[in-house]
This record gives C-alpha cells, sequence and structure tokens, in this order.
C-alpha cells in the first residue's frame, strides 16, 4: 500500500463514560510505535506488558495471513482468527510461547480498509484495552509530514497506572465526583497527590 495516513477513533474498553483520541498517523509506521503512541495518549508509563491483537479475516494482507498460517489463532484471547504483536518480544518467559514482534509490524499491514479495527492490551493484570478503529484513509502530505502522529481530538484523562483496570479507574473518578463526604476520599486523593484532579478533563 502508498504511503497514505490513516484517521484512527481509539476508545478504552470498559470504562464510562467513554475515553477516546482520534489520531493522525502515518500507515507506515509499526505497531510498537503505534503502541507508543497509544501509551502517551492514554498516560500509559509502559512499565508493564502490551501487545496488539489484530483479527484476520478474508481481506487480510498476504503478510498477516502468512503469519496466522505459521503460528495460529491467539485463542486464549480471541473466539475469532487474531494473531498477536508484542510490544516487548523479548520477555519471551513472561509469554505463552514465542512473541510477534511489533516492530517487525507495519500498521497498513494490520489495518487496508476504513473501519476495520484491532486491540492494544496494556497490563494483562489491570485488563486495559484501547479498540484501535481506523476511521478514514487519508492523502499523505509531505509538507504536514512532521506534525505525525497527531491527536486531534478526545475526551478523558487517561487511565491511572495499578488502579484496578476500566472498573478501579470508574470508583476513583465516582470516590472524586463526590468529594470529601465519600469514605475513600482522603486516602484516593493522598494517592492520586492532587484533590482537584479530574478524570473527564483531556
Amino acid at each position: 500500500m502508498e504511503t497514505c495516513v490513516y484517521q484512527l477513533n481509539v476508545s478504552l474498553k470498559g470504562y464510562q463514560p467513554r475515553m477516546w483520541r482520534r489520531i493522525l498517523v502515518q500507515n507506515q509506521m509499526n505497531l510498537k510505535e503505534l503502541g507508543l503512541v497509544l501509551m502517551r495518549s492514554f498516560k500509559m508509563d509502559g512499565s508493564h506488558l502490551s501487545s496488539f491483537v489484530v483479527p484476520v479475516n478474508l481481506t487480510s494482507s498476504e503478510y498477516l495471513c502468512r503469519i496466522f498460517e505459521e503460528k495460529g489463532s491467539c485463542l486464549g484471547y480471541r473466539t475469532k482468527p487474531s494473531v498477536a504483536f508484542s510490544l516487548q518480544p523479548e520477555e519471551r518467559d513472561e509469554w505463552d510461547e514465542e512473541p510477534n514482534d511489533a516492530s517487525s509490524a507495519i500498521l497498513s499491514d494490520m489495518m487496508m480498509h476504513e473501519k476495520e479495527n484491532m486491540a492494544f492490551l496494556y497490563d494483562f493484570g489491570d485488563g486495559w484495552e484501547v479498540t484501535v478503529k481506523l476511521e478514514k484513509i487519508l492523502p499523505f502530505d509531505p509538507a504536514t509530514a512532521a506534525t505525525l502522529p497527531q491527536t486531534i481530538t478526545g475526551a478523558g484523562y487517561g487511565i491511572i497506572e495499578d488502579c484496578g483496570g476500566p472498573f478501579g479507574l470508574m470508583h476513583i473518578r465516582e470516590v472524586l465526583l463526590q468529594g470529601e463526604s465519600h469514605e475513600e476520599w482522603d486516602d484516593i486523593v493522598d494517592w492520586i497527590g492532587d484533590e482537584d484532579f479530574d478524570l473527564d478533563a483531556f
């Protein structure tokens, strides 16, 4: 595929109110680079294992189909055919099998058509999942290449590390919104370090 710009709509699964971003990226970036973009966007510090899970179907690229044929589906996570790419393939002892390297996977081989999506997983203990949807394919302009990747808009602050995942984050939001009348207010504020912390701020 020729060089172009992907407009991605990415959202944190399992969290309400919806926390999301609209991001412009070059389609020739690799998945490790994209993973770093997503981590920065959602305030993930990169201290945990992370991977992409990419669905495989009849319209998938030859590259993705070949990986699927060689290693099979990551059925431990998805019931539908899919391939996982790790951002930390060197941590082999942490994976059930030899991981695919995200740095060798090009975004344009993962998603080729608008409306396709894949998942970005971060911290398998807390269980963060970001849904990555290819919203639009835009022409590439070399004059603006230096501005990519670029976050256009979105909603919500991002995650708090080691808080228990989406449900833990929603609980923290509830405590902060209720204020000092909540029995956990002091503990939460001491942990976060800011009594004016706003999880809805973007």
